[in-house]
């Protein structure tokens, strides 16, 4: 519904005497820099707040002031309401939380679960209000409000444990698709993948490795041996190798990691007889 603003701005508060004088300029600046609010207003929505330039002195003033009157309760009943009927700003900070948080609802819509990664390194302060919100949970200072709307777009408090869960998802899709020598198709096929299983079996040799996390990889079944993966791998590169241009090509042909693969196992049958380590 369109307002009437010139006819509501104007309209004395029952009770007030006519404005004279000081007053009347007073008044009617204030009405001049309401009708520019107003504007912007409806110009751009609730967020006009945001569109003014700080060298805007005197306008900025104007604003701060209304705001400062009504922390302290001396802003007029009638100018309240005016400004409200703008969306005025009253809490600069709770706004751009708010303003930070509807791009953040707009990514989740948008994106779904994992919404928040990756954010381009050049938009650092919503990086730094995404990274605000976890210390603030972590210290136990976040606004139980604020954290009931972070949680209705699955916000991620723990981004190591989330981004562990989204590998070990396509591990998972990897096992049901594959079988049991799932890992051999991802250590041929995915560097990152072969990082990520060689990291959880380093964490279960060391005796870091969270129990609930091994769990999940005992069922995909998962092999702990250092070289339980590699070693049937490597020894098809070998075979493949060996079938395609002969054993004299092995060193120049085969990259450095398989021929130091086997130079490993020739080392292993000099020493331990031929057993596999």
């Amino acid at each position: 519904m369109k307002r009437s603003r010139a006819k509501k701005t104007r309209k004395l508060v029952a009770g007030r005497r006519e404005p004279s004088g000081r007053h009347l300029a007073t008044e009617r600046q204030w009405l001049e820099n309401y009708n520019r609010a107003a504007m912007l207003y409806d110009q751009h929505g609730h967020s006009w707040w945001q569109v003014i330039p700080q060298q805007d002195g005197s306008f900025v003033q104007w604003l701060q002031t209304q705001r400062y009157n009504q922390k302290i309760g001396k802003l007029r009943p009638d100018r309240k309401s005016m400004l409200e009927e703008i969306d005025f700003c009253w809490d600069l900070r709770e706004a751009r939380w708010m303003r930070f948080y509807e791009r953040a609802a707009m990514l989740y819509e948008r994106d779904g679960y994992f919404w928040w990664e990756p954010i381009p390194p050049t938009d650092s302060s919503f990086a730094h209000w995404l990274n605000a919100q976890r210390v603030e949970r972590r210290a136990g200072t976040l606004k139980p409000e604020r954290e009931r709307l972070l949680e209705e777009i699955d916000f991620c408090w723990d981004t190591g444990e989330a981004l562990w869960m989204r590998t070990y998802k396509r591990a998972r899709e990897l096992f049901e698709r594959e079988g049991p020598m799932w890992s051999r198709t991802a250590l041929a096929d995915d560097p990152v993948m072969e990082n990520w299983i060689y990291a959880q079996k380093s964490y279960h040799w060391e005796g870091t490795l969270d129990p609930e996390r091994k769990a999940l990889l005992d069922e995909i079944r998962i092999q702990w041996h250092a070289y339980d993966d590699t070693w049937e791998l490597r020894l098809d590169q070998v075979r493949e190798l060996v079938r395609s241009k002969g054993y004299a090509r092995l060193a120049h042909e085969a990259e450095p990691a398989l021929v130091e693969w086997v130079t490993v196992q020739q080392r292993n049958r000099r020493t331990l007889g031929g057993a596999k380590k």
